[in-house]
């Protein structure tokens, strides 16, 4: 490519007309851009230029080329009756060369060539002739014929119809039996998945998707489907096992405004205890804030209200990861506490439903009084004693017309179920007791003495040995040392604070660095990843050159006259300005094969003639020129 695009950028030009030309060189021939991606980058960067302008000379040089073709057709005097000779002369050709198609009857679908010689008539004598007269001597209506034009595009090809359904899915009778020899072959029972995954192994030019191997195989009788089974109910990732099996506790603020001035707000937190099958609320405590006694007084009421709990479902609060709350739940339940898994909805969601059904059932609340902090906790209990009257006396469809009290006091628990919960319960508590265990960095020894080394070092008095080791676990070794060493030096200079001998500003120092380094790692991955592509796409093209040059050393061999019409197509489209050497040589290959086939000149050039008079999205001037090229190159074989 470098070799036919040199002596275009040699000559005497501007940098942005030079790309121009190479843009307009890489339209000439189709699917270039692709084969070659980014070398009208490459060039531009080349060149010194923008690719931008370099894509508005090549429109200039385009609009040019059009004005001086336009002007010279019209240069040329050619009368009312040479016009339509030429366009019967067109029709007449496609004619012999296709006598299966036809023009006579209405109503017919021609195919798209047709269709497209059509379009470029009318659009090549629209100027010489009226509508009707080319459509009278093409032979087919003018509504059908500015039906037509109106549908082509610019290059008088017809937009491709969309394929609903896929390629996939069309099978012909080969693939069919394929499908079926294949699948007797098996030696074991596979899934379908499998087995369509197997095919396109094998076949890999020729995919087929799964439902339609599914049918080659039900209409065969090799496969017969079964019918769906009832579908389980879906609990979700988290089990809920029977009524008094777990209980799950949280706490609710809830904010009561005063109106009379001066106006003010009090919050008050509800410490509730739920019982996560039946959705009984088994106690509440009310409190200023969510502490470790209200965890143990409403772990106590729910136990005199259900005595055969085996675990509580907690949050990681404060609160309920205090020694006396975990103790409380251990001793009034079988297995004690299980705390909630993070980003984990179905565990949090249990309870968190419950309170927004609270906020929609009791509103908010607004009192003027003078009484502040005695009267709102009296107004939120009677409120919540209220609410859970009514939540567990209600009657429940999906509890047989019971309400969830009588459902828990009624409901009689299989010996199989308890087991299966508590095995289950246990399971969780150990997922839950790991999750929440420390890191080994932690205690590593040389982990430790890394850390206490660089505390004693800078003099961080601000910061105990365990704050600082939680801050540093998860960053590299390499990555702390290196920060040491930084604020080392920096700590020597003259001007330095004293105010910044802190180990949060030292944490400031490690977190930059750790994302230089974990920045450098994606770097070196990405490069990785796009050399591997750079490499890939390398080999693509040259196995797409290797196939394009042994198509055409087939076809010189079987088919020299399309190898002959391709390089024609390609000097024509180039205005026979563009790839001229290279189209030539091409041309001038072709001639020799047709000559060895034992072809004379004559009925080489009259095929050639009527080959390219054909051609539907040429001009008639540049044709004539073609014309002209092919009987100096064939006169030369003489």
């Amino acid at each position: 490519m470098s070799s036919i695009l040199a002596p275009k950028i040699r000559v005497k030009m501007s940098k942005s007309k030079a790309l121009g030309h190479i843009i307009l060189g890489f339209r000439c021939i189709p699917n270039m851009k692709s084969r070659f991606p980014g070398i009208i980058s490459k060039a531009a960067e080349a060149l010194g230029v923008s690719r931008k302008s370099g894509y508005k000379a090549a429109k200039a040089l385009r609009k040019a080329e059009k004005l001086s073709e336009s002007r010279s057709s019209c240069a040329q005097p050619q009368s009312r009756e040479l016009a339509l000779l030429r366009i019967r002369n067109q029709i007449l050709t496609y004619r012999v060369e296709h006598p299966e198609i036809d023009w006579a009857t209405r109503g017919k679908h021609l195919p798209e060539d047709a269709k497209r010689l059509c379009v470029r008539i009318l659009r090549d004598f629209k100027e010489k002739l009226s509508l009707g007269d080319i459509a009278t001597a093409i032979g087919i209506p003018s509504s059908t014929l500015s039906r037509w034009n109106s549908q082509a595009g610019e290059d008088c090809r017809f937009p491709c119809k969309p394929e609903r359904r896929g390629t996939s899915r069309h099978v012909t009778p080969e693939q069919a039996q394929r499908v079926i020899e294949l699948y007797d072959s098996l030696k074991e029972n596979v899934t379908l998945e499998e087995f369509t995954n197997r095919w396109r192994e094998l076949y890999p030019e020729e995919p087929l998707d799964r439902r339609t191997i599914t049918k080659i195989l039900r209409a065969s009788g090799h496969y017969k489907s079964e019918p769906k089974r009832q579908s389980k109910p879906y609990r979700g990732k988290f089990s809920v096992y029977f009524p008094g099996a777990q209980a799950s506790l949280d706490g609710k603020e809830i904010t009561v405004r005063f109106t009379k001035e001066p106006r003010q707000s009090v919050t008050v937190v509800n410490e509730v205890a739920i019982d996560i099958a039946s959705r009984t609320i088994l106690g509440e405590v009310l409190g200023s804030a969510e502490t470790a006694c209200g965890v143990k007084e409403v772990t106590i009421k729910a136990n005199r209200q259900c005595t055969s709990l085996l675990a509580y479902l907690a949050d990681h609060r404060s609160s309920n990861r205090a020694g006396e709350a975990v103790w409380t739940m251990e001793e009034h339940s079988e297995l004690g506490a299980i705390f909630t898994f993070p980003y984990h909805p179905w565990t949090n969601g249990h309870i968190e439903g419950l309170f927004g059904l609270f906020s929609k059932a009791a509103g908010d609340i607004e009192i003027d009084d003078t009484s502040r902090q005695s009267l709102a906790e009296s107004i939120v209990k009677i409120v919540w004693r209220i609410f859970t009257y009514f939540h567990n006396n209600s009657p429940r469809k999906r509890l047989d017309g019971k309400s969830p009290l009588q459902y828990l006091k009624s409901f009689t628990v299989p010996a199989a179920e308890v087991a299966r919960a508590r095995e289950g319960l246990r399971a969780q508590k150990k997922r839950s007791e790991g999750n929440r265990r420390p890191t080994e960095r932690l205690s590593d020894p040389s982990f430790r003495r890394l850390v206490a080394g660089i505390l004693k070092e800078h003099g961080f008095e601000d910061c105990g040995l365990d704050h600082a080791l939680k801050s540093l676990v998860h960053f590299d070794t390499a990555v702390i040392e290196s920060a040491s060493s930084s604020f080392s030096a920096y700590s020597k200079r003259d001007g330095f604070q004293e105010s910044k001998r802190t180990f949060a500003y030292f944490m400031g120092i490690v977190r930059n660095k750790q994302k230089q380094l974990d920045q450098s790692r994606r770097n070196a991955a990405a490069d990785v990843l796009n050399a591997q592509r750079l490499f890939d796409q390398i080999a693509r093209q040259e196995e797409l050159v290797e196939k394009e040059r042994r198509q055409e050393q087939e076809e010189l061999r079987t088919e020299p006259q399309r190898v002959v019409m391709r390089y024609a197509s390609l000097l024509m489209k180039g205005s026979f300005k563009r790839f001229y050497d290279l189209s030539l040589q091409g041309i001038r290959k072709g001639l020799r094969a047709l000559l060895s086939l034992g072809k004379t000149t004559a009925q080489i050039f009259e095929s050639l003639k009527l080959a390219v008079q054909a051609l539907p999205q040429f001009s008639e001037e540049i044709k004539d020129r073609m014309i002209s090229l092919l009987s100096e190159e064939v006169g030369k074989l003489r």
